[in-house]
C-alpha cells in the first residue's frame, strides 16, 4: 500500500471515530431488534424464527407483537379475575334453600324414608376465628323430604337469600342411640333458589386442586358419637392461596411486562423476562412441594400434591436449561414444559381421582398448558415448513452447479486430486480441532505500556502508527538514539510517562500501572504481533476491516497477476442498470462503461444479520468482513495460486475449505448450497498491518472457477437456505445419533 493512502485511511478512520460515539456500532447491534434498526428482510417472522434471539426478533414484527399484545390483554384480566376469587374459593355461595341428601349410609345402604342426620346449617367465622351458625339461619324452616332416585333428603328454605358467603357447613350426626348404622358416609349439599335447578356447593369428600375444588363424594369419616357435629370446611389454605395467587402474578405479569417492553421497544430484554419468569416458577414450585411435605396446605392427600409440585418444578427446571441454553430453539423447552406439566397433572388426577378429569371438568390452568403446548408446536412446524422450503428452493440451483461441476470432473480430474491432496496438507497444519476466531491484537493493549529509555526490542517499531503512539507515551527515539518527547524536550535514562504521562494523564495509579511491562504484546520475535481475546465489539471488527481492505486487495492484485487470476467484470449504464460481463485479469482492458468489480466491505447490516443467524450472536466467528475473491479459468492454476498462498510467510492460514473435493458429492446433503470453491481465511502479517494494528485480523480468500462463477442462481433462495443452515444442521445431528 502507498503511503499516503495509508495515511488516508487513518484520517478516514479517525474521522469516523471522533464523529461517532464510543460503540456506536455495537449499540446499534445490541439493539438491533428495533424495527427502526431493521431493513425490511429483517422485520419477518421467518428471519426471526431462525436467528439466535427468536423472542426478541418476534416482537420486532409488528404484527406479531400486535398479536401477543391482543392475546395478554385478554386472559390477563380473566387471571386478575381468578385472583379476585381467591376468597371465594371454596366457600357457599347464598341461595335461598338448601338440601342434605344422603348418599350412603354407613350399613352401605341408601337413605329411604329417614335422611341419616338430625340437622345440617351454614357457617360464618368472626373475627376471632371460631364459627358460628350463620345469621341467616334464623327462622329458617326444616323439611324432610323423599325424592325419586335420592331417597331422603334434609331441605332447608330460609327466610330470606343471604348476603355474604358462607365460609363452611356442617351436619350433626343422629341422637338415638344405637343409630349409627343410619349416619351417612357420602352425602352431597345442594343449593337452589327455585327449588327446581340445584347446583352442589357440599359434598362428603372433596379435592383442592390449584384454584378449584373439585366434589369427589367419596366416603367422609362420620364421627361415632351421637349428636356430634362435623363440620365441612373446603377453603384454601393459606399455602395454596398465597403460592398459587404469586404463580399467576409471576407468569401473567412477566408476560404483561413483556408486551409493554415489546411496544416500547426494548425488545432485547424478552428472553431475560421469560428465563426470569420461568426460574421463579422453578422456585415456586419446589417452595409449595415442601410445604406440601411439611402438610402446611391442609389437603387430604399431601403425598401426591408433593410429587406433583416436585415433578413441576424439576420440569421447569429443565425448560429453563434448555432455554438458556439453546434459546433459537426456543419452541422445544416451551414444549418441554408444557408436556411435562400435563404429565404432572394428569398424574395428580389418577392418584387423587383414579382417573383423568373429563373434558367438562378440566381446570383453567390445564387448558392454559394445552393452549401453551399447541402453539409451541406451531411455531415448530412453521420451522420445519420454512426449511423445508428453503431446501427446495435450492435444488435447482444445486441441478445447475451439478451439470458444470460433472464437466470438470471429467476434464480435470488430474489436477482436481492434486489440489485435494494439497487442501488436506493445509488442512492439516490449521489446527482443525480448533475453531477459527477473530481475535483481538496483545499489541493494541500494550501500545501504551513499556518502560522508558531508548527501544532496544525489535519488535518495539517506532515507525507508523504504533510509533507515534509510543513517542506519546514514552518519549520515543529520534534517528540519532536520542529520547525526546511530543514538545522535543529530552527525556532521562530509565523515565517514563512521556508528554501523556506528564501532562494528559493526572492519575498516579493509572500512569504507574501503564508504565509496567508486558512481555505479552511485544510478538513471537518474527515481526508478528502476539493475539489477543476474541472480538465482542463490532466497533472493533468492522474498524480491522476497513484498515485491512486496501492491503488485502493489493495482495490479491498481485495474486491474480502472478497466477492468471480474475476479477469479475460488471457493466453499469447511465440508469445504474448493473449486469456480469464476464471476466478479466487486473492489467486487463475492459469494454468501454465496465469495470473490475472487487468485494467491498460487508455492511452493517449483513454483519449483525450473519452474526445473530449463523453464529449465535458470537460476532468473533465472523471472519468474511474483509474479504476478496478471485477466479480462474483451470484447476491447475487454481492450485498454483493456492500453493503460493499456503508457502507465502506474510500469510498464516487459519483455515480452508474447499467443495472442490473429488470425491466430495453433496448432491444429496442439505448442508451444502452446490458451488464448489475453495475458501480461506487467512492473517496477513506485514509491516504495513502491523503498524495499523490489524495483523489479527482473518479475512477471507475465496478461489473459484469461472465457469462455476457463471452459472445464474437466485440469491434470494440462497439468503433463505442460509437462515436455516444452522437448523438444517442441528436437525442432521439429531436425526444421524438417532
Amino acid at each position: 500500500m502507498r503511503q499516503e493512502n495509508k495515511l488516508d485511511k487513518v484520517l478516514l478512520y479517525g474521522q469516523r471515530a471522533t464523529l461517532l460515539p464510543s460503540r456506536a456500532l455495537e449499540a446499534f447491534r445490541e439493539d438491533g431488534t428495533k424495527s427502526e434498526n431493521q431493513p425490511k428482510r429483517l422485520r419477518t417472522a421467518r428471519f426471526a424464527i431462525f436467528s439466535s434471539r427468536p423472542i426478541e426478533h418476534a416482537l420486532g414484527v409488528r404484527w406479531l407483537r400486535l398479536l401477543f399484545t391482543l392475546i395478554i390483554c385478554c386472559f390477563f384480566p380473566l387471571d386478575l379475575l381468578r385472583l379476585a376469587d381467591l376468597g371465594s374459593a371454596g366457600r357457599i355461595a347464598p341461595f335461598r334453600h338448601y338440601k342434605f341428601t344422603t348418599l350412603e349410609t354407613r350399613g352401605g345402604t341408601a337413605a329411604d324414608a329417614l335422611p341419616g342426620i338430625s340437622e345440617f346449617g351454614l357457617l360464618e367465622y368472626t373475627g376471632d376465628l371460631y364459627s358460628c351458625r350463620a345469621s341467616a339461619m334464623q327462622g329458617a324452616n326444616f323439611t324432610q323430604l323423599t325424592e325419586e332416585g335420592n331417597g331422603a333428603v334434609l331441605l332447608m328454605s330460609l327466610r330470606e337469600k343471604g348476603t355474604r358467603w358462607y365460609d363452611s357447613w356442617f351436619l350433626v350426626t343422629r341422637r338415638e342411640l344405637g343409630s349409627q348404622a343410619l349416619d351417612p358416609v357420602k352425602f352431597k349439599l345442594e343449593a337452589s333458589d327455585d327449588l327446581v335447578s340445584w347446583v352442589t356447593v357440599g359434598s362428603s369428600t372433596w379435592e383442592q386442586l390449584d384454584l378449584k375444588i373439585v366434589m369427589t363424594g367419596r366416603a367422609a369419616e362420620t364421627p361415632l358419637e351421637r349428636g356430634a357435629v362435623m363440620e365441612m370446611d373446603m377453603r384454601l389454605s393459606w399455602a395454596i392461596v398465597l403460592g398459587q395467587g404469586f404463580a399467576i402474578l409471576v407468569f401473567n405479569g412477566s408476560a404483561f411486562l413483556l408486551a409493554i417492553l415489546g411496544n416500547l421497544g426494548y425488545h432485547r430484554w424478552a428472553t431475560s423476562a421469560f428465563e426470569w419468569g420461568f426460574a421463579v416458577q422453578v422456585l415456586l414450585q419446589l417452595a409449595r412441594a415442601l410445604s406440601h411435605a411439611l402438610s402446611l396446605d391442609l389437603v387430604t392427600n399431601e403425598a401426591a400434591h408433593a410429587f406433583f409440585r416436585l415433578g413441576y418444578g424439576l420440569v421447569w427446571a429443565f425448560a429453563l436449561f434448555l432455554l438458556y441454553r439453546t434459546p433459537p430453539v426456543f419452541e422445544l423447552s416451551f414444549m418441554f414444559a408444557a408436556t411435562g406439566t400435563l404429565v404432572c397433572e394428569y398424574s395428580l388426577d389418577v392418584a387423587l381421582f383414579g382417573q383423568l378429569e373429563s373434558l367438562e371438568s378440566t381446570r383453567a390452568d390445564k387448558v392454559g398448558t394445552l393452549m401453551f403446548l399447541l402453539n409451541s408446536i406451531l411455531v415448530f412446524v412453521v420451522r420445519l415448513y420454512y426449511m423445508r422450503k428453503a431446501v427446495v428452493g435450492m435444488q435447482r440451483g444445486k441441478a445447475a452447479f451439478s451439470e458444470v461441476w460433472k464437466t470438470v470432473l471429467d476434464e480435470e480430474s488430474v489436477e482436481l486430486a492434486r489440489l485435494d491432496k494439497l487442501v488436506s496438507n493445509i488442512h492439516k497444519s490449521t489446527n482443525p480441532s480448533k475453531r477459527a476466531r477473530q481475535l483481538g491484537s496483545a499489541a493494541v493493549a500494550g501500545i501504551l505500556k513499556g518502560g522508558g529509555g531508548k527501544v532496544t526490542n525489535p519488535s518495539q517499531s517506532t515507525g507508523g502508527l504504533r510509533g507515534m503512539m509510543r513517542h506519546l507515551w514514552i518519549g520515543g527515539v529520534d534517528s540519532e538514539g536520542q529520547d525526546f518527547s511530543l514538545d522535543g524536550s529530552l527525556v532521562t535514562e530509565g523515565r517514563a510517562g512521556g508528554y501523556l504521562g506528564q501532562n494528559v494523564i493526572q492519575d498516579a495509579k493509572l500512569c504507574k500501572a501503564l508504565e509496567q511491562e508486558d512481555e505479552g504484546w511485544r510478538g513471537d520475535g518474527k515481526g508478528r504481533g502476539a493475539l489477543g481475546e476474541p472480538i465482542q465489539s463490532i466497533d472493533q471488527l468492522h474498524a480491522q476491516a476497513f484498515l485491512l481492505h486496501d492491503l488485502l486487495l493489493d495482495y490479491v492484485i498481485k495474486l491474480s497477476i502472478a497466477h492468471r487470476g480474475k476479477f469479475r467484470v460488471q457493466w453499469e449504464s447511465e440508469s445504474g442498470i448493473r449486469e456480469a460481463r464476464g471476466f478479466a485479469g487486473w492489467d486487463e482492458e475492459v469494454d468501454r462503461g465496465c469495470k473490475i468489480q472487487v468485494c467491498k466491505i460487508k455492511n452493517i447490516g449483513r454483519m449483525v444479520e450473519k452474526c445473530d443467524v449463523a453464529y449465535g450472536g458470537d460476532l468473533s466467528r465472523v471472519l468474511d468482513a474483509c474479504r476478496q475473491s478471485l477466479f480462474f479459468d483451470d484447476v491447475s492454476s487454481l492450485t498454483g495460486c493456492l500453493r503460493a498462498l499456503a508457502s507465502d510467510p506474510k500469510i498464516e492460514i487459519v483455515r480452508i475449505k474447499s467443495t472442490m473435493g473429488e470425491n466430495f458429492d453433496g448432491s444429496n446433503d442439505v448442508l451444502f448450497a452446490g458451488m464448489r470453491f475453495v475458501s480461506l481465511n487467512v492473517r496477513l502479517w506485514s509491516s504495513e498491518s502491523a503498524t495499523l494494528c490489524v495483523d489479527s485480523h482473518v479475512c477471507e480468500i475465496i478461489l473459484m472457477l469461472t465457469r462455476i462463477k457463471e452459472v445464474e442462481t437466485s440469491t434470494d433462495d440462497y439468503y433463505e437456505w442460509r437462515k436455516c443452515l444452522r437448523s438444517l444442521r442441528n436437525a442432521k445431528r439429531i436425526t444421524s445419533a438417532l
